[in-house]
């Protein structure tokens, strides 16, 4: 009985954790979506060279996700370093493998979910231009995605 409580506030300890981590990578989130969308909406509506800019407005919502995985780490470990308080979550009554399990789950959630807007976005500027491009068709596979972005 006396561990009822502990365990919640184990529960809570972690769930807040979690939220920490999560406040930690939506600025950059919401800085790589915006300016995403701005250079698309630039690239889209330039009238020199447009045909080189509406390639580079289509495949830059390919590229973000690999921005965020650069950035999700150096956010989650980095900043913890620079703010002094590594040794302050070392310090909780919370695993050192739970803490990493905790950053992992939340860098890889933020990934997907990186993924899920870029890909949106890819469609939008598709649809935007008449359709999906007959030259971005065999892009669409992962070896074709990998080649046309890199």
């Amino acid at each position: 009985m006396m561990n009822a409580p502990l365990m919640n506030v184990n529960r809570d300890m972690i769930r807040g954790l979690y939220w920490k981590e999560t406040r930690q990578l939506l600025p950059l989130v919401f800085i790589l979506v915006a300016v995403g969308v701005f250079l698309m909406v630039v690239w889209g509506i330039s009238q020199d060279g447009r045909a080189p800019m509406a390639d580079y407005a289509r495949s830059l919502p390919l590229v973000l996700p690999a921005l965020f995985a650069a950035g999700a780490g150096a956010l989650l470990v980095g900043q913890e370093k620079e703010q002094r308080t590594l040794w302050w979550l070392i310090s909780m009554p919370v695993a050192p493998k739970q803490l990493i399990g905790i950053k992992f789950a939340v860098g890889f959630i933020g990934l997907a979910v990186m993924w899920v807007i870029c890909w949106i976005l890819f469609w939008i500027v598709q649809y935007s231009n008449g359709g999906p491009s007959r030259s971005l068709l065999p892009y669409l596979t992962f070896p074709g995605v990998a080649d046309y972005v890199f």
